[in-house]
Protein backbone atom coordinates (compact mmCIF):
# COMPACT_ATOMS: atom_id res chain seq x y z
CA UNK A 1 0.00 0.00 0.00
CA UNK A 2 1.22 3.61 -0.95
CA UNK A 3 0.86 5.93 2.07
CA UNK A 4 -0.23 9.75 1.89
CA UNK A 5 3.09 10.79 3.12
CA UNK A 6 6.47 11.11 1.42
CA UNK A 7 9.10 9.11 3.00
CA UNK A 8 11.80 10.78 4.80
CA UNK A 9 13.77 7.72 3.61
CA UNK A 10 14.47 5.45 0.94
CA UNK A 11 16.09 2.27 1.26
CA UNK A 12 17.89 0.34 -1.27
CA UNK A 13 18.05 -3.43 -0.53
CA UNK A 14 18.61 -6.62 -1.81
CA UNK A 15 16.86 -10.13 -1.29
CA UNK A 16 19.56 -12.97 -1.87
CA UNK A 17 20.17 -16.85 -1.66
CA UNK A 18 19.53 -19.98 -3.50
CA UNK A 19 17.23 -20.69 -6.05
CA UNK A 20 13.23 -22.33 -4.42
CA UNK A 21 14.40 -21.23 -0.72
CA UNK A 22 10.97 -19.33 -0.93
CA UNK A 23 12.51 -15.82 -1.76
CA UNK A 24 9.71 -14.67 -3.85
CA UNK A 25 6.93 -16.14 -1.61
CA UNK A 26 8.59 -14.25 0.89
CA UNK A 27 8.47 -10.96 -0.89
CA UNK A 28 4.55 -11.49 -1.69
CA UNK A 29 3.88 -12.15 1.82
CA UNK A 30 5.52 -8.83 2.72
CA UNK A 31 3.50 -6.86 0.16
CA UNK A 32 -0.06 -9.09 0.08
CA UNK A 33 0.06 -10.83 3.29
CA UNK A 34 -0.34 -14.00 1.88
CA UNK A 35 2.02 -16.80 0.50
CA UNK A 36 1.03 -16.89 -3.33
CA UNK A 37 2.94 -20.22 -5.48
CA UNK A 38 5.46 -18.53 -7.39
CA UNK A 39 7.59 -19.53 -10.38
CA UNK A 40 11.01 -19.61 -10.05
CA UNK A 41 12.62 -16.00 -10.47
CA UNK A 42 14.78 -15.41 -13.92
CA UNK A 43 17.39 -12.43 -13.76
CA UNK A 44 15.81 -9.69 -11.00
CA UNK A 45 12.27 -9.09 -10.13
CA UNK A 46 11.66 -5.84 -8.01
CA UNK A 47 9.35 -4.31 -5.61
CA UNK A 48 8.70 -1.05 -3.78
CA UNK A 49 7.68 -1.91 0.00
CA UNK A 50 6.13 1.11 2.62
CA UNK A 51 6.59 1.17 6.32
CA UNK A 52 5.92 3.00 9.07
CA UNK A 53 8.37 3.29 12.17
CA UNK A 54 7.99 5.38 15.07
CA UNK A 55 5.92 8.14 12.74
CA UNK A 56 8.21 8.02 10.31
CA UNK A 57 7.61 6.64 6.57
CA UNK A 58 10.32 4.35 4.95
CA UNK A 59 10.54 3.30 1.43
CA UNK A 60 12.45 0.24 0.49
CA UNK A 61 13.63 -0.88 -2.58
CA UNK A 62 13.72 -4.60 -2.99
CA UNK A 63 15.54 -6.53 -6.20
CA UNK A 64 14.05 -10.14 -5.71
CA UNK A 65 17.16 -12.07 -7.05
CA UNK A 66 17.48 -15.49 -9.09
CA UNK A 67 19.49 -17.83 -7.29
CA UNK A 68 20.45 -20.05 -9.87
CA UNK A 69 23.75 -19.99 -10.81
CA UNK A 70 23.44 -19.24 -14.28
CA UNK A 71 22.40 -15.84 -13.47
CA UNK A 72 25.17 -14.95 -10.90
CA UNK A 73 26.97 -12.66 -13.30
CA UNK A 74 23.41 -10.54 -13.92
CA UNK A 75 22.80 -10.45 -9.84
CA UNK A 76 26.62 -9.49 -9.30
CA UNK A 77 25.78 -6.42 -9.95
CA UNK A 78 22.79 -5.44 -8.29
CA UNK A 79 25.13 -5.98 -4.88
CA UNK A 80 26.08 -2.59 -5.12
CA UNK A 81 24.63 0.86 -4.27
CA UNK A 82 22.68 -1.47 -1.17
CA UNK A 83 21.83 -0.26 2.02
CA UNK A 84 20.77 -3.66 3.34
CA UNK A 85 20.63 -7.63 2.80
CA UNK A 86 18.05 -10.14 3.31
CA UNK A 87 19.29 -13.18 2.75
CA UNK A 88 17.43 -16.50 2.52
CA UNK A 89 17.80 -20.22 3.19
CA UNK A 90 15.62 -23.14 3.30
CA UNK A 91 15.90 -25.29 7.03
CA UNK A 92 14.85 -28.43 5.59
CA UNK A 93 18.12 -28.24 3.14
CA UNK A 94 21.54 -27.80 4.68
CA UNK A 95 23.15 -27.01 1.45
CA UNK A 96 21.04 -24.01 1.31
CA UNK A 97 22.65 -22.83 4.08
CA UNK A 98 26.35 -23.89 3.29
CA UNK A 99 26.20 -21.86 0.15
CA UNK A 100 24.97 -18.83 2.50
CA UNK A 101 29.24 -18.47 2.68
CA UNK A 102 29.17 -18.23 -1.49
CA UNK A 103 26.44 -14.98 -0.88
CA UNK A 104 28.62 -13.74 1.69
CA UNK A 105 31.71 -13.71 -0.48
CA UNK A 106 29.74 -11.90 -3.01
CA UNK A 107 27.93 -9.14 -0.75
CA UNK A 108 31.93 -8.47 0.16
CA UNK A 109 33.36 -8.63 -2.59
CA UNK A 110 30.73 -6.31 -4.52
CA UNK A 111 30.40 -3.69 -1.43
CA UNK A 112 31.74 -0.38 -2.55
CA UNK A 113 30.64 1.28 0.48
CA UNK A 114 33.31 1.83 3.31
CA UNK A 115 31.06 0.34 5.55
CA UNK A 116 29.48 -3.20 6.09
CA UNK A 117 25.41 -3.05 5.51
CA UNK A 118 22.83 -4.93 7.97
CA UNK A 119 21.95 -8.14 7.20
CA UNK A 120 18.53 -10.39 8.18
CA UNK A 121 19.13 -13.67 7.99
CA UNK A 122 16.17 -15.86 7.33
CA UNK A 123 15.72 -19.23 7.74
CA UNK A 124 12.30 -20.40 5.73
CA UNK A 125 10.31 -23.70 6.03
CA UNK A 126 10.32 -24.00 10.03
CA UNK A 127 7.32 -25.63 8.91
CA UNK A 128 9.38 -28.83 7.65
CA UNK A 129 12.16 -30.57 9.58
CA UNK A 130 15.06 -28.16 10.09
CA UNK A 131 17.59 -30.12 8.92
CA UNK A 132 20.61 -27.60 9.69
CA UNK A 133 23.39 -27.73 12.64
CA UNK A 134 22.59 -25.45 15.21
CA UNK A 135 26.28 -24.89 16.35
CA UNK A 136 26.93 -24.04 12.93
CA UNK A 137 24.06 -21.68 12.52
CA UNK A 138 25.45 -19.70 15.91
CA UNK A 139 28.79 -19.70 14.38
CA UNK A 140 27.64 -17.92 11.03
CA UNK A 141 25.38 -15.12 12.97
CA UNK A 142 28.45 -14.08 15.12
CA UNK A 143 30.48 -14.46 12.72
CA UNK A 144 28.78 -12.19 10.17
CA UNK A 145 26.93 -10.27 12.95
CA UNK A 146 23.50 -10.77 11.23
CA UNK A 147 19.94 -10.64 12.65
CA UNK A 148 18.26 -14.33 12.65
CA UNK A 149 15.06 -14.65 12.18
CA UNK A 150 12.97 -18.12 11.36
CA UNK A 151 9.60 -18.09 9.46
CA UNK A 152 7.53 -20.10 7.40
CA UNK A 153 6.04 -17.87 4.19
CA UNK A 154 3.54 -21.16 4.04
CA UNK A 155 2.50 -20.54 7.05
CA UNK A 156 2.63 -16.93 6.59
CA UNK A 157 5.03 -16.36 9.70
CA UNK A 158 4.29 -12.28 10.46
CA UNK A 159 7.41 -10.33 9.42
CA UNK A 160 6.79 -7.15 11.14
CA UNK A 161 8.87 -7.42 13.83
CA UNK A 162 11.45 -8.78 11.59
CA UNK A 163 11.35 -6.04 9.30
CA UNK A 164 10.83 -2.84 12.27
CA UNK A 165 14.08 -4.61 13.11
CA UNK A 166 16.14 -4.90 10.16
CA UNK A 167 14.88 -1.39 9.06
CA UNK A 168 15.90 -0.09 12.38
CA UNK A 169 19.37 -1.23 12.35
CA UNK A 170 19.82 0.32 8.90
CA UNK A 171 19.14 3.85 10.19
CA UNK A 172 20.69 3.06 13.57
CA UNK A 173 23.93 2.13 11.72
CA UNK A 174 24.18 3.70 8.57
CA UNK A 175 24.71 7.50 7.59
CA UNK A 176 22.52 8.57 4.76
CA UNK A 177 25.55 10.93 3.45
CA UNK A 178 28.10 8.41 3.17
CA UNK A 179 26.24 5.47 2.47
CA UNK A 180 25.07 4.69 -1.33
CA UNK A 181 21.72 2.62 -0.95
CA UNK A 182 20.16 5.54 1.14
CA UNK A 183 18.89 8.74 0.56
CA UNK A 184 16.17 11.36 1.60
CA UNK A 185 12.91 12.18 0.17
CA UNK A 186 14.76 15.58 -1.30
CA UNK A 187 17.92 13.89 -2.40
CA UNK A 188 15.58 11.64 -4.44
CA UNK A 189 13.54 14.40 -5.34
CA UNK A 190 16.44 16.67 -7.03
CA UNK A 191 18.22 13.90 -8.98
CA UNK A 192 14.36 12.79 -10.45
CA UNK A 193 14.52 15.69 -12.67
CA UNK A 194 16.75 16.98 -15.53
CA UNK A 195 16.24 19.93 -17.78
CA UNK A 196 17.28 19.23 -21.57
CA UNK A 197 17.36 22.67 -24.07
CA UNK A 198 17.46 22.23 -27.85
CA UNK A 199 18.85 25.05 -29.47
CA UNK A 200 17.59 24.88 -32.76
CA UNK A 201 18.26 27.58 -35.27
CA UNK A 202 15.30 25.84 -37.68
CA UNK A 203 12.58 26.43 -34.45
CA UNK A 204 13.47 30.15 -33.41
CA UNK A 205 9.76 30.66 -33.94
CA UNK A 206 8.61 28.09 -31.47
CA UNK A 207 10.88 28.55 -28.50
CA UNK A 208 7.98 27.12 -25.64
CA UNK A 209 8.86 23.78 -27.93
CA UNK A 210 13.14 23.72 -27.66
CA UNK A 211 12.53 23.82 -24.26
CA UNK A 212 11.46 20.64 -22.24
CA UNK A 213 10.72 19.22 -18.83
CA UNK A 214 11.78 15.28 -18.50
CA UNK A 215 11.25 13.56 -15.80
CA UNK A 216 12.49 10.33 -14.47
CA UNK A 217 10.80 8.10 -11.79
CA UNK A 218 9.60 10.41 -9.14
CA UNK A 219 9.40 8.03 -6.28
CA UNK A 220 9.11 10.45 -3.28
CA UNK A 221 5.64 12.00 -5.11
CA UNK A 222 2.94 9.54 -3.70
CA UNK A 223 -0.71 10.32 -4.18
Amino acid sequence: MIPHTEPEYILKTILVGDSKVGKTSFLNLLQNNICLKTNTTLGVDFANLYFNINDTCIKMNVWDTAGQERFITIVRSYFRNICGIILMFDVSKPETFVNLKKWMNIIEYENICSHKHPILLIGNKNDLINNIDNNQLNKFISKYNVIYREISCKKQTPLEESMTLFIGTILKTLNVNDCNGMMTCQDSFRSSFSLKYNDDDDNDDNDDDDKKWYTASKCCILS
